[in-house]
Protein backbone atom coordinates (compact mmCIF):
# COMPACT_ATOMS: atom_id res chain seq x y z
CA UNK A 1 0.00 0.00 0.00
CA UNK A 2 0.98 3.45 -0.90
CA UNK A 3 1.19 6.04 1.73
CA UNK A 4 -0.56 9.24 1.67
CA UNK A 5 1.63 12.50 1.53
CA UNK A 6 -0.21 15.18 1.55
CA UNK A 7 1.66 18.67 0.67
CA UNK A 8 -1.07 21.02 1.16
CA UNK A 9 -1.02 23.50 4.10
CA UNK A 10 1.34 26.27 4.92
CA UNK A 11 4.75 25.72 5.80
CA UNK A 12 6.22 27.19 8.91
CA UNK A 13 8.13 29.72 7.25
CA UNK A 14 5.32 31.19 5.50
CA UNK A 15 3.39 31.89 8.43
CA UNK A 16 6.10 33.30 9.94
CA UNK A 17 6.27 35.80 6.66
CA UNK A 18 2.41 36.63 7.10
CA UNK A 19 2.60 37.53 10.77
CA UNK A 20 5.78 39.52 9.55
CA UNK A 21 3.49 41.40 7.20
CA UNK A 22 0.78 41.76 9.84
CA UNK A 23 2.84 42.74 12.46
CA UNK A 24 4.96 45.45 9.90
CA UNK A 25 1.60 46.92 8.57
CA UNK A 26 -0.14 47.33 12.47
CA UNK A 27 3.16 48.88 13.96
CA UNK A 28 2.70 51.48 10.60
CA UNK A 29 -0.89 52.31 11.32
CA UNK A 30 -0.84 52.43 14.70
CA UNK A 31 2.24 55.05 14.51
CA UNK A 32 -0.31 57.21 11.37
CA UNK A 33 -2.88 57.20 14.07
CA UNK A 34 -0.84 58.86 17.10
CA UNK A 35 0.96 60.98 14.80
CA UNK A 36 -2.73 62.41 13.56
CA UNK A 37 -3.73 62.74 16.97
CA UNK A 38 -0.58 64.91 18.15
CA UNK A 39 -1.46 66.95 15.08
CA UNK A 40 -5.17 67.95 16.23
CA UNK A 41 -3.73 68.13 19.32
CA UNK A 42 -1.03 70.83 18.51
CA UNK A 43 -4.47 72.60 15.98
CA UNK A 44 -6.89 72.90 18.98
CA UNK A 45 -4.00 74.47 20.94
CA UNK A 46 -3.13 76.71 17.59
CA UNK A 47 -6.99 77.32 17.63
CA UNK A 48 -7.74 78.04 20.98
CA UNK A 49 -4.69 80.96 21.06
CA UNK A 50 -6.04 82.67 18.00
CA UNK A 51 -8.72 84.50 19.56
CA UNK A 52 -11.35 86.94 18.09
CA UNK A 53 -10.86 90.67 19.25
CA UNK A 54 -14.60 91.62 18.17
CA UNK A 55 -16.01 93.33 15.21
CA UNK A 56 -14.70 96.69 14.03
CA UNK A 57 -15.69 99.12 11.55
CA UNK A 58 -12.47 100.83 9.63
CA UNK A 59 -12.60 103.43 6.94
CA UNK A 60 -11.26 103.02 3.52
CA UNK A 61 -10.35 105.49 1.26
CA UNK A 62 -9.77 105.14 -2.39
CA UNK A 63 -7.91 108.06 -4.47
CA UNK A 64 -6.77 108.50 -7.66
CA UNK A 65 -8.09 110.16 -10.91
CA UNK A 66 -8.96 113.50 -9.13
CA UNK A 67 -11.58 111.87 -6.85
CA UNK A 68 -11.68 110.88 -3.58
CA UNK A 69 -13.67 108.03 -2.11
CA UNK A 70 -13.83 107.10 1.38
CA UNK A 71 -16.49 104.09 3.06
CA UNK A 72 -16.57 102.03 6.02
CA UNK A 73 -16.07 98.44 6.14
CA UNK A 74 -17.10 96.17 9.21
CA UNK A 75 -14.28 93.39 9.46
CA UNK A 76 -13.41 90.75 12.64
CA UNK A 77 -10.12 90.83 14.23
CA UNK A 78 -8.53 88.55 15.43
CA UNK A 79 -5.27 88.19 17.31
CA UNK A 80 -2.37 85.48 17.11
CA UNK A 81 -1.14 85.04 21.01
CA UNK A 82 1.50 83.51 20.14
CA UNK A 83 3.51 86.25 17.67
CA UNK A 84 0.67 89.19 18.47
CA UNK A 85 0.00 89.14 14.57
CA UNK A 86 -3.61 90.56 13.77
CA UNK A 87 -5.80 88.94 10.91
CA UNK A 88 -9.04 90.66 9.57
CA UNK A 89 -12.09 88.94 8.58
CA UNK A 90 -14.21 90.51 6.30
CA UNK A 91 -17.89 89.80 7.20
Amino acid sequence: MKKLKQHTGETLAEVLIAVLVMVTAFVILTGAVVSAARINDRAKIKDASFTADGNRSIQVAFSGSGSDVSTSVSVRLYKDEDNGYYYYDHN
